[in-house]
């Protein structure tokens, strides 16, 4: 029974030691679910058939508020109606992109029906990501999109994505965007000789323009006033999601992510524990201590293995010439 508690001692222990900074990654997978769980089932509709007050998703076409309203993508310089960027550091240390700031810039937008239509919230947010978010990254693993404190955007893929080295000096429009956010400039760090070099930086954007079709995942408002069209805001207790995927492909995406995410690593803590303690049972448990037994043997498919034990508890392991079984 002592070894059998010393064991699930160390396993526990081990399990709390390793999961010190993946609780991190826990996190954010667990909050992947919890969005995951909120739009499963979620009732889909059209800027013609909304009802305000229900959060819902929404599938429309998205349309300039007044004809003209636009904003210019700050990675790309085009004009478009809404811009989501990213601006990302190579660690080669790591072998990993650390998110360093982001932003969603979106005019006065409509998301239009065939003949009624919901108002998008205007948005012009910028920062560098906080700590916990450079490192647990920014969104699920194989979400491409940018998200913010309440406003997620995501799509198949970015349409601007660029890499600058530290050694080359960055575009004027870049510099500009970093300065806006308070990012220093990079530093070239320990490189590999035939790697990326650690302290290059990615930019990367997406962009929704007028004609575009998204989805919307949002509560539904009535209109500040009589007629005025009804406006989308975030749900409670999450974003507002604004996507080109189609809310089945959305649902499925978030679904993966989480399992994968979540359930894996927590798999992977939890055997980590397992091994620990089997070792430590094997270790303290007194049919493989001190040199009581005789030498054991069996066949492996490298040949016959004997195993001794010694007082000081050493294992000698010899590997005899390969013994070929015959079936038949």
């Amino acid at each position: 029974m002592g070894s059998v508690g010393s064991a699930l001692g160390v396993a526990v222990l081990m399990m709390i030691a390793v999961s010190t900074i993946p609780s991190i990654f826990l996190y954010k997978r667990y909050q992947t679910g919890q969005r995951y769980r909120q739009i499963r089932g979620t009732a889909v509709e059209t800027p013609d058939t909304v009802t305000p007050g229900e959060t819902l998703f929404i599938r429309g076409t998205v349309t300039a508020g007044n004809g003209t309203d636009s904003v210019t993508g700050p990675v790309s310089r085009t004009e478009t109606a809404l811009a989501a960027w990213v601006i990302r550091e190579w660690y080669t240390s790591d072998n990993y992109w650390m998110p360093k700031a982001r932003g969603i810039e979106a005019g006065d937008i409509h998301l239009s029906g065939s003949a009624g239509r919901v108002k998008l919230p205007n948005r012009f947010e910028c920062a560098q990501t906080e700590l916990g978010t450079r490192i647990a990254g920014v969104g699920a693993p194989n979400i491409e999109g940018v998200e913010t404190d309440d406003t997620v955007v995501e799509t198949s893929e970015f349409d601007t994505d660029t890499e600058i080295p530290p050694e080359k000096s960055t575009p004027s429009r870049l510099a500009t965007l970093e300065q806006r956010v308070g990012l220093d400039p990079s530093t070239k760090g320990w490189s590999l000789p035939f790697g990326r070099d650690s302290g290059t930086r990615n930019y990367r954007e997406v962009t929704v323009d007028t004609g575009d079709t998204v989805t919307v995942y949002g509560r539904v408002d009535a209109g500040a006033r009589p007629g005025a069209a009804p406006t989308v805001s975030p749900p409670k207790g999450d974003a507002l999601l604004v996507s080109t995927l189609p809310p089945d492909d959305l649902v499925r995406r978030y679904r993966w992510s989480y399992w994968r995410g979540f359930y894996g690593l927590l798999g992977v803590i939890l055997l980590f524990g397992v091994f620990a303690g089997t070792l430590v049972y094997i270790w303290v448990s007194p049919q493989w201590s001190v040199g009581t037994q005789e030498p054991q043997s069996w066949i492996s498919p490298f040949g016959r293995v004997n195993i001794s034990f010694h007082e000081k508890r050493d294992w000698t392991l010899e590997l005899t010439q390969r013994e070929c079984l015959k079936v038949g």
